[in-house]
């Protein structure tokens, strides 16, 4: 792919897309088809989104023209030789020989650029080919503590999103972006290549490749686990489109399979991936938060988004305790209760709100000084 997003966007002279901008949106739009479509060009398309709302417009008018042309998929492929003589430039009919827009780059390209020329005698008329198609507004859920909602989304995705969240959510014709601001979600994706599904979180983010996944931010971190397929994270900036210009390398990225885990930064520093036990991942979707040999910082994120009063930990030695356990949600105040019998640590509650957790050196007989 060999677009840059930086580039002028070409406008006519009614504000509407010209056919320079089309012809780039049925190239980006064959390109992002394929199943081998890099992190890069996914980065850039975003980007060239985002430089010129006519480019939203062109690329829309381009998926809705694809979806009505569905009648195309039967023409039998051409051969090299008719390819080689094949000087088509959109002024007349498309020849009835050119062939099957399936897993075939070369076609899709030639396709879609067609479809730019015709759309470019019909979009100065006002538009029509997008109609019904602009990008709806984005919609925001939250979650109060102690809360979990289910969501159905316009394009039958579900999720299922937990305490104390907050999640963004704008689809359209040409993408489904989704932003976790706080708190854990899960997502079960419903499969659609033409609209990839990103779920942006802390720096970075993840894209779905028809899966079912869980995305967690606590404690600086963010944390992803995969249910079902394979989701790709890049744990930099590289979802952030206001990044202009910032390719993505191909160390930064990672892909996680089923039963796999990862964990990134706000700083971009991830981890190496690890198996999961995905039903301590979700836990929490059945009414209990499960643990294994998790550092207490982690651990009071999770629990804070249920608790009435907010955990803080007094000191570094107390974050780096490790903990293994269940948390129900309805009983935090017991489990605090308990924590300082099993965990050398002490617990100050300061005032109706907040409880502080400080590190206690125990003798040794393994009571607390």
């Amino acid at each position: 792919m060999t677009l840059d997003p930086s580039t002028q966007s070409h406008a006519s002279p009614a504000g509407n897309p010209s056919a320079a901008t089309l012809e780039e949106a049925a190239i980006w739009f064959a390109t992002i088809r394929e199943e081998s479509v890099s992190d890069g060009d996914l980065l850039r398309w975003r980007q060239w989104l985002a430089s010129d709302p006519r480019n939203c417009d062109a690329f829309d008018g381009i998926v809705a023209m694809w979806k009505a042309s569905d009648n195309l998929s039967d023409l039998p492929w051409p051969s090299d030789a008719e390819l080689a003589i094949d000087d088509y430039e959109g002024q007349a009919a498309l020849p009835t020989h050119v062939g099957p827009l399936k897993n075939h780059r070369r076609w899709v390209l030639a396709a879609a650029a067609a479809a730019a020329a015709v759309a470019a005698m019909i979009v100065p008329a006002g538009l029509q080919v997008m109609e019904g198609s602009q990008s709806e507004p984005n919609q925001k859920f939250l979650t109060s503590i102690g809360e979990h909602k289910r969501l159905t989304l316009d394009d039958g995705s579900i999720v299922e999103l937990g305490a104390n969240s907050q999640l963004n959510v704008k689809i359209s014709d040409t993408a489904r972006q989704l932003s976790l601001l706080s708190g854990e979600a899960f997502f079960t994706v419903a499969k659609d290549p033409s609209r990839p599904f990103t779920v942006a979180a802390g720096s970075g983010g993840v894209v779905a490749i028809g899966t079912a996944f869980n995305v967690k931010i606590g404690a600086g971190k963010v944390t992803v686990s995969v249910l079902e397929g394979r989701v790709r994270v890049l744990p930099d900036l590289a979802m952030n489109i206001e990044s202009v210009g910032r390719d993505i390398e191909v160390e930064e990225t990672r892909d996680l399979l089923t039963g796999q885990d990862i964990q990134f930064d706000e700083t971009g520093n991830i981890s190496r991936i690890a198996n999961v036990d995905v039903g301590l991942a979700t836990s929490w979707r059945q009414g209990r938060l499960s643990f294994v040999d998790k550092p207490l910082d982690l651990v009071i994120a999770d629990v804070n988004r249920y608790s009435a009063k907010t955990i803080r930990l007094g000191d570094n030695a107390t974050a780096g305790l490790r903990f293994t356990g269940t948390v129900f949600p309805d009983s935090v105040p017991d489990w605090i209760e308990g924590l300082q019998r099993a965990l050398p640590l002490r617990v100050i509650e300061l005032g109706s709100a907040e409880i502080i957790l400080l590190a206690n050196e125990r003798n040794g007989s393994g009571s607390v000084k």
